[in-house]
């Protein structure tokens, strides 16, 4: 009877043994590396430009779209422009994936017609296919 208990006893202590290195290691992984890494894909890129009301298009320049990169893991964006306030395939008018190190993109002014509203948006997607939630903004484009 008493080696069943000390046996017991033994896998007890190396139960709690095992459980309190897995327990360290993953809170060693949260505070080292990215939380949502865990559970959750990469956050959602910042949008810089363009993010007012209104942009002005000079000429035959291109309208350049750029962010902020946070995430050093990113395979790749996802940019997609829209005709008018609604995400919608329909209104669909360019898409392109820019490389994980870029940090802008130019669209070519052909593209535009003067007092329209334009939606863009970005996503990241990360190197094991998660992708962030949309940024998105819209404006009115104004050509000179």
């Amino acid at each position: 009877m008493k080696f069943t208990a000390i046996r017991k006893i033994k896998f007890l202590l190396a139960a709690v043994f095992v459980f309190g290195l897995s327990a360290q290691l993953l809170a060693e992984e949260i505070m080292i590396g990215e939380p949502w890494r865990l559970i959750e894909g990469p956050p959602a890129p910042q949008l810089r430009y363009p993010v007012l009301e209104e942009v002005v298009l000079t000429g035959n320049n291109p309208l350049e779209f750029s962010w902020r990169i946070a995430e050093m893991r990113i395979d790749h964006f996802e940019f997609r422009l829209y005709k008018g306030y609604n995400m919608y395939a329909a209104n669909l008018i360019y898409k392109e994936k820019p490389a994980a190190n870029a940090s802008s993109l130019k669209v070519k002014s052909e593209l535009f017609e003067n007092d329209q509203v334009y939606t863009w948006s970005l996503l990241g997607v990360d190197l094991e296919g998660r992708k962030s939630e949309k940024s998105f903004n819209s404006f009115r484009l104004v050509k000179e």
